[in-house]
């Protein structure tokens, strides 16, 4: 007698074949979760390596200067009441309590955090006029509202004595010129932020036109004529009348900078300047801690042979709407200027927060975590009336990052 042979090579059955999908989306579900777990890891890492590093460089600037660096307020007050301009900038420090929640006001919270920024801002060149009239163009097909203003960099098509606002420069005396010119000299063409102590500044900020930083006050204010490195005297005393106007036309000559990016070109020509440029003590400071911002500044350059920037390209973001936030100042007519900028920013993209008063003696750095809010440290969640408000503001900070700040 012959047996049938057994047939065991079934298939899975319906059940089977769930429970392995089943597995499977679990394990996917597992796997994405974990992978968003890491992502918030390296941000948050990030985050700190960078504030650590800033740190140093803190440390190591009140080591040369007796104090932490002295960033002016860019607004007029550190209220969190105070109306804030298209810019994100406080426009009046007398502002009554608008009575909406505190979660309504977050842009002028964050005004009042960011009123001593860590970005700094300056002139493009001239010849980059042709690059921001195309920006702009693409700006007002994005946007064809009333934010979509036209935007401009040609500061030097401007009467110079709106520049100053001293009274010295009121040009006819009628007091619509002083107005003018008090008007203009409020205008944020330079922001002196954290990175303009922290960066050798001549070398950061120097690239644009001429009259920017001969006429206009918020440069001459904030900044004086170096000494010539070959004999310790001042400029001045090698040359007659040699001032800002002396000196920057000596920087124009020498073609230190690149006349569209404002960066440092670096050729056989120039390596004896540039080198008189940053031999300036001044200057030549910053190599003590400069090794800390490595890689980590948008749209930095390269110092003391420390590439600052990393693979940054610089120059203007390739999103053109971005350049409404990031790289503007606004003129007395309302007229939006275009600014070169540079920042560090924490790992999720977002600013980074920087506090310190008079006699600077102590600061607070810190970040807005993965929410991106925060609140201003100076300001007790106390003495918040609502309680709307009390819980609002400790949401806020409740993924903050503060590490050692003095």
């Amino acid at each position: 007698m012959t047996s049938a042979k057994r047939d065991n090579s079934r298939g899975f059955t319906v059940i089977e074949l769930m429970v392995v999908t089943l597995i499977i989306a679990i394990l996917m579900s597992i796997a994405y979760r974990m992978s968003g777990i890491g992502a918030e890891s390296e941000n948050r890492n990030r985050t700190v390596e960078r504030l650590q590093k800033l740190e140093n460089c803190l440390s190591g600037y009140y080591a040369a200067y007796g104090s932490y660096p002295p960033v002016p307020l860019q607004g007029v007050s550190r209220s969190i009441d105070a109306p804030v301009d298209k810019l994100g900038v406080q426009t009046r420090s007398n502002a009554e309590p608008s009575g909406n929640r505190l979660s309504e006001r977050w842009k002028n919270v964050q005004a009042a955090c960011m009123a001593q920024p860590v970005a700094a801002k300056f002139p493009f060149p001239e010849a980059m006029d042709k690059r921001i009239k195309e920006v702009s163009d693409q700006v007002q097909e994005m946007v064809r509202d009333s934010e979509g203003d036209i935007l401009q960099r040609n500061f030097e098509n401007v009467d110079h004595t709106k520049y100053s606002g001293n009274v010295s420069d009121k040009g006819s005396g009628d007091k619509g010129s002083y107005k003018n010119a008090t008007e203009w000299s409020n205008v944020r063409i330079f922001r002196y932020g954290l990175l303009s102590f922290l960066l050798p500044r001549y070398l950061l900020m120097l690239g644009g036109e001429e009259n920017l930083y001969t006429d206009f006050a918020q440069w001459k204010n904030f900044n004086n004529p170096p000494a010539n490195i070959s004999n310790g005297k001042r400029f001045e005393n090698d040359f007659p009348n040699k001032d800002w106007e002396e000196f920057k036309g000596w920087i124009d000559s020498k073609n230190i900078f690149n006349e569209y990016t404002g960066k440092i070109k670096r050729t056989a020509a120039n390596q004896d300047a540039l080198a008189m440029l940053e031999a300036l003590p001044s200057q030549s400071v910053c190599r003590r801690w400069i090794v800390n911002l490595e890689g980590i500044v948008e749209n930095g350059d390269t110092y003391y042979g420390v590439n600052t920037g990393g693979s940054s390209s610089g120059g203007l973001p390739p999103n053109p709407y971005r350049i409404k936030q990031d790289h503007l100042c606004e003129s007395p007519n309302g007229s939006l200027y275009v600014l070169n900028s540079v920042t560090v920013k924490d790992g999720w993209g977002n600013p980074i927060y920087y506090y310190s008063e008079p006699p600077y003696q102590s600061y607070q750095l810190w970040s807005g975590g993965k929410n991106g809010r925060t609140f201003p440290p100076w300001i007790s969640v106390d003495s918040l009336e609502d309680d709307k408000d009390k819980k609002t503001a400790l949401e806020w900070m409740s993924d903050d990052i503060k590490i050692m700040s003095n």
